[in-house]
């Protein structure tokens, strides 16, 4: 549930035969989840695989080095889960949720409340018993 915020340039142009360089500090057992390219008037939404959600803007992230172990994203609680996908959202977006078991659930980014950092987020899916949230997509609404 932490998110690096550094800035792009710190990241050195690399050759395409080798590892690249450091971007998060990981602990034992995290993984890095999503990546956003993002400005400063941005907002993420990020989503649980327990169905939680929230909107945050990214001023509330503070600038970090490339290598650092982050700040709370989320608040980190067993009955969220861990976190599946950050995306940059604009507030006229749509986002499609889906499930193991296969539910699919669209609805607009407005419907997500814009909180701070470091709390738990709200329901933006019900699951039934066993399921967890699998994936997230930013839909492409015409004109967009």
């Amino acid at each position: 549930g932490k998110a690096v915020r550094f800035n792009q340039a710190e990241v050195r142009p690399t050759a395409r035969n080798t590892q690249g360089v450091r971007g998060a500090r990981l602990r034992e057992g995290d993984e890095v989840v999503s990546m956003a390219l993002v400005s400063a008037d941005s907002t993420l939404l990020t989503v649980t695989e327990g169905g939680y959600g929230k909107s945050t803007t990214v001023r509330n992230y503070r600038k970090t080095r490339r290598g650092a172990m982050g700040v709370i994203n989320i608040k980190r609680i067993e009955q969220i889960g861990p976190v599946v996908a950050v995306r940059e959202v604009a507030q006229e977006d749509e986002i499609l949720v889906t499930t193991e078991a296969g539910m699919i659930i669209r609805f607009p980014v407005q419907d997500v409340r814009v909180m701070g950092r470091s709390t738990m987020g709200v329901h933006v899916m019900r699951l039934r018993e066993g399921d967890r949230v699998q994936a997230l997509a930013k839909l492409a609404l015409d004109g967009a």
